[in-house]
């Protein structure tokens, strides 16, 4: 089990990181993805099931809780574009802040951009990600 929990972990969980940090994945692909885990966990392959004895969500808690810390890939996603929108945030004087500023939102700052009907893929995927930025950010007096 150690070694499939190295290979979940290692392999499979990692492969589509650089693709969940520049688009938003489907959630019938994520759903499918956990599926295969799952199978795999358990020791199960297309002809045969074996018995699953928890839930693949109860995988993803962490060990300290019973789980085995398996990722969630829909938040793990969220997460990723969250911190591309950071970045967006963080260093304005990017040359992707400054395409994207210049394509979206000439007059605003990052901070209060919305959806908008006429934005990009990426844009869109981007400002999926700013909603985890604004629910986890808070505003400081002083220095960095």
């Amino acid at each position: 089990m150690a070694g499939r929990e190295v290979l979940i972990k290692a392999v499979i969980q990692s492969i589509p990181t650089y693709t969940m940090s520049l688009f938003k994945l489907p959630m019938s692909f994520v759903n499918s993805i956990h599926g295969m885990c799952a199978r795999f966990w358990w020791g199960g392959d297309d002809t045969k099931q074996k018995m699953h004895w928890c839930t693949w969500g109860r995988l993803w808690w962490h060990k300290e809780d019973g789980g085995m810390g398996f990722r969630d890939l829909h938040l793990f996603n969220q997460a990723m574009l969250a911190k591309q929108a950071w970045r967006l945030y963080d260093d304005p004087s990017s040359l992707a802040a400054k395409v994207l500023k210049g394509l979206y939102h000439r007059k605003k700052p990052f901070g209060s951009m919305v959806k908008s009907k006429n934005g990009s893929f990426v844009w869109k995927n981007i400002l999926w990600g700013k909603e985890l930025f604004d629910a986890g950010s808070i505003w400081r007096v002083g220095k960095r």
